[in-house]
């Protein structure tokens, strides 16, 4: 990396557990989330803020110059989970879920979005993560602006069930899309 260049790039980073099992009780999660700000700070990148939930993580980062996304996740994956079943912070083997949503954040949406992530707990006493990621993938290539979709998701605006009918195809069984080489996200897992 150069000393002369600067970057400013936000994103939402999720990852589930694998099976999405809710395998992180309150105090490993916690852990967990200290450990990911930690070996942040050491691989040179600003988290804002993370919460990991007991079936998946949010995150919130500045990409820093020379260090793709997918190097990014594959280090916070493979690392945390290494770490998880080296400190025994939950029966039996731990490991992340196939695959990650990314989610590119405008430096004006930062605060909505960092404050969606911090208020994890409560949101998630209204929706379930199966349902925040139907929605993510219902509003994929339909709604483009990051802090409006996250701004329906908080606010509880959006009825899956009208959203199905409209779409004409059934929200069930999500995984995240993989990217085609064209940057669209694909419907196939």
């Amino acid at each position: 990396m150069s000393l002369h260049s600067y970057s400013r790039v936000w994103f939402h980073l999720v990852w589930s557990t694998l099976e999405r099992r809710r395998l992180l009780s309150k105090p490993a999660a916690i852990k967990v989330s200290d450990y990911l700000y930690g070996y942040s700070s050491e691989i040179g990148v600003y988290m804002k803020i993370n919460f990991a939930n007991p079936d998946h993580v949010h995150a919130v980062v500045d990409l820093p110059t020379g260090m793709l996304m997918e190097e990014l996740l594959k280090r916070f994956k493979g690392t945390s989970s290494h770490w998880i079943n080296e400190n025994n912070l939950v029966p039996g083997k731990f490991g992340w879920g196939r695959g990650y949503g990314v989610f590119s954040v405008s430096h004006s949406g930062i605060g909505e979005v960092a404050n969606y992530v911090a208020t994890q707990e409560e949101h998630h006493r209204k929706r379930g993560f199966m349902e925040e990621l139907r929605l993510l993938r219902l509003f994929r290539k339909q709604v483009r602006n990051h802090r409006l979709l996250f701004l329906q998701l908080v606010n509880g605006g959006v009825d899956l069930a009208a959203a199905e009918v409209v779409n004409r195809q059934p929200l069930n069984d999500l995984e995240f899309a993989p990217v085609t080489a064209d940057g669209e996200g694909s419907d196939q897992p």
